[in-house]
């Protein structure tokens, strides 16, 4: 088959240039890019109409050296549309692994990209009724699954059971736009346009966990980081939305426990950090200044 070179638009404005097959003759807009196959491939979410905002139902598997592979998500021989995508644990991307979470409005799915055939195939996961609104997906160093809604809440899964959340926090306001977990998943960090949410997930020292449904019912452990309006009218900022907040990983790190240091999140043409271990001992519930 004759191959060309195309230009994908990974959003929201930085290309990368994979050699696709003749049938996709016009640029193709991807709205998410995550690396995988211990970062020698590149997975993209992209349909051919370039709808940017609209779910897919294919992923191109872009081998960093070579070509893309056009994969289709499928469950009992029909195509399965995805808005995100994310690896399994939080290292896989590090490895081999050939699984894949994914997520769309009302379902949260497992999938395995071996096969040869051009399909995604469907391994696990749940269609869930109307009304969930998923936004946004994180998975740990474990394995356990986060996800993030549009009306604010937060559901907590644990690994390899994607039916059934173990606890879900009710929103507090705000739609979560994007969302993370620490290695040991201990800590979630969850967006929203004005604020980031910092949550504890485990009690007792790290014996219990809400992941695995051990810790008793009650309010959690929630811290709430913002900037003041001080800040936001020195730097510009009033009317720019926090995005995609992330707990940076230390890989190097001898400790689990240890692997984040920081806190991250884009606002405006700032990135704005907190340091994490000072938000994790802090008795107080909100932090109105980032360094």
């Amino acid at each position: 088959m004759m191959m060309t070179m195309q230009m994908f638009t990974v959003l929201p404005g930085s290309t990368v240039s994979f050699t696709l097959p003749d049938m996709y003759s016009t640029p193709l807009t991807c709205g998410q890019a995550i690396l995988g196959s211990s970062e020698t491939s590149m997975l993209m979410l992209s349909d051919r109409s370039s709808r940017s905002s609209a779910a897919s139902t294919k992923m191109f598997v872009g081998d960093l050296e070579t070509i893309v592979r056009t994969l289709d998500f499928t469950k009992d021989d029909v195509e399965v549309s995805q808005a995100r995508i994310c690896t399994p644990s939080k290292a896989a991307q590090l490895s081999d692994s050939p699984y894949l979470l994914g997520l769309e409005r009302n379902r949260l799915s497992m999938w395995d990209f071996r096969t040869q055939a051009g399909i995604v195939e469907w391994i696990d996961g749940r269609e869930y009724g109307r009304g969930y609104n998923f936004k946004c997906l994180a998975a740990s160093g474990d394995g356990h699954v986060v996800v993030g809604s549009a009306d604010g809440k937060i559901s907590m899964y644990k690994a390899g059971k994607l039916t059934k959340a173990q606890k879900v926090i009710p929103g507090i306001g705000k739609p979560i736009t994007a969302i993370d977990i620490t290695y040991d998943s201990s800590w979630i960090l969850a967006t929203t346009d004005d604020y980031l949410l910092v949550i504890g997930a485990v009690t007792e020292g790290g014996r219990r966990s809400a992941f695995t449904g051990t810790c008793a019912p009650g309010p959690v452990n929630m811290r709430l980081l913002r900037l003041t309006p001080d800040d936001e009218a020195a730097a510009g900022l009033a009317g720019y939305a926090f995005t995609n907040a992330k707990f940076p990983w230390v890989t190097e790190s001898n400790s689990e426990s240890d692997c984040e240091r920081w806190i991250t999140a884009s606002r405006g043409s700032y990135t704005v950090m907190w340091n994490f271990a000072r938000v994790k001992t802090s008795a107080g519930a909100t932090f109105d200044d980032g360094d």
